[in-house]
């Protein structure tokens, strides 16, 4: 939404063995939608870690209101989740937060978690069927393929024209 593009910044948290695509593809990504976001933030990928690094963050008064929380993986997002809640913030009312993977645990979480799946039983049938091809056709194989991930909306986003 450009129209709140000075109201709606995004942080991405991430660990620090990210690699350097896909931090170019995200903020690309968030570039496109007309939304901010700083220079990236680590969390540790411990729930522990990212919780005291995310409860460090607010303390600091980096938070802006009505941002977002990216993270890349449950793992960090609980952690982060965890800070928010001590911290007296809302989600999303406050804060979104959106996480990678697809652990439906999150779905437990109130509220629950929205994040980006990716298709790991379609990896997974794909990576055998280029094994065995491979074998069978004695060459090595060097396929490099993007399987489209899937966007599971909960109740952790809200949208920045009627946040508050």
């Amino acid at each position: 939404d450009r129209e709140n593009k000075a109201e709606y910044t995004v942080f991405v948290y991430r660990e620090k063995e990210q690699t350097e695509g896909n931090e170019k593809s995200s903020l690309a990504e968030l570039e496109r939608l007309g939304l901010t976001a700083p220079e990236p933030i680590w969390l540790k990928p411990t729930v522990d870690g990212a919780f005291e690094d995310m409860k460090n963050l607010i303390k600091s008064g980096a938070y802006v209101p009505h941002g977002a929380v990216v993270a890349d993986n449950d793992t960090v997002a609980i952690g982060a989740v965890k800070a928010i809640r001590e911290s007296g913030l809302r989600i999303p009312e406050d804060i979104s937060v959106v996480s990678f993977d697809d652990n439906p645990y999150l779905d437990f979480l109130v509220p629950a978690i929205t994040r980006i799946g990716q298709p790991v039983e379609e990896i997974g049938k794909t990576a055998v069927r280029l094994l065995l091809e491979s074998i069978r056709e004695e060459v090595r194989c060097r396929t490099q393929l993007q399987l489209p991930p899937e966007r599971i909306v909960r109740d952790s986003v809200a949208n920045p024209r009627t946040a508050k």
